[in-house]
């Protein structure tokens, strides 16, 4: 049985826990499937149009190995049914078959924000600001709905440009949660976990400042081209912004973001107020 909104389809007879979804019927029969695009431990993505349509769109195809496979791939689909913003990947359907949880999502033209970063070394400071500001606004609209992201980096952050402005888009939420949940153990990507989730022996009880601490090392990592050297440093004191090249209302939103305690980092919807992207966002 499928997740609210998904179909059931059985494979090809012969099929195999290690077969192809591209054996699946369904792909055949509504999706022109081009490649693969993605992959690794989450499974694999490929590019694929809609047959009805003509629009591309991505097939999330993630292996159901375990239970706990189908649980967290079924998982992911019912967050991203909660979403309704143009800065969060879009679930168009869910199927399943016998061997595969299948997540057929917009497909976001652009490239991550970690090759941009990579490309380009330093990010200038303004278009920090608007693809920050975006970021923002799509984990506040993410956080209304009771869900943290619990990944935020920019591997996770696709970058179009359009009229030389970047417009963002959030992606895999194969780790997301809601606010409030109580987990069993540690997960996420090391350099951009907050203070209070390494520190956690026993799991990590989801909260909203989790995300924003991954903005504001997002956001380091942008102004200064690198990320933190050392991963200890967030456990005992704020990190030392005094050797990134940015103004000093830049460097202001920064330290707020990674303030240590939790508690005393802004919410999304207040970090959008700050002085720095609404002067950014009106040079723009």
């Amino acid at each position: 049985v499928t997740s609210k909104g998904g179909r059931c389809y059985a494979d090809s007879e012969g099929s195999t826990p290690d077969a192809s979804p591209l054996l699946t019927s369904w792909l055949d029969e509504e999706y022109e499937v081009h490649g693969v695009i993605g992959s690794g431990g989450f499974g694999t993505v490929r590019l694929a149009r809609c047959r009805d349509s003509g629009k591309l769109c991505a097939v999330k195809s993630i292996c159901k190995d375990t239970f706990s496979s189908r649980e967290t791939a079924l998982r992911e689909a019912d967050i991203l049914r909660l979403f309704n913003h143009r800065g969060v990947n879009r679930l168009i359907e869910t199927v399943e078959d016998e061997w595969h949880v299948h997540l057929v999502v917009d497909y976001v033209q652009g490239s991550d924000l970690l090759s941009e970063m990579m490309n380009l070394g330093r990010t200038e400071e303004q278009r920090a600001a608007q693809i920050t500001q975006q970021v923002l606004a799509a984990l506040a609209h993410c956080h209304e709905q009771g869900i943290v992201h619990r990944d935020i980096k920019p591997e996770n952050i696709v970058v179009q440009n359009r009229d030389s402005r970047p417009s963002i888009t959030l992606v895999d939420f194969g780790l997301a949660a809601a606010t409030g949940d109580c987990l069993d153990r540690t997960e996420g990507t090391l350099p951009y976990l907050a203070p209070e989730v390494l520190e956690s022996s026993c799991g990590d009880r989801v909260d909203t400042p989790q995300d924003l601490w991954s903005v504001g090392i997002v956001l380091y990592a942008m102004l200064s081209g690198k990320l933190p050297t050392d991963t200890a440093d967030r456990r005992e004191d704020e990190l030392d912004l005094s050797s990134i090249q940015a103004s000093d209302e830049a460097k202001d939103l920064l330290a707020e973001l990674l303030r240590r305690d939790p508690r005393e980092r802004p919410s999304a919807c207040e970090a959008l107020e700050h002085p720095w992207l609404a002067k950014c966002s009106v040079a723009a």
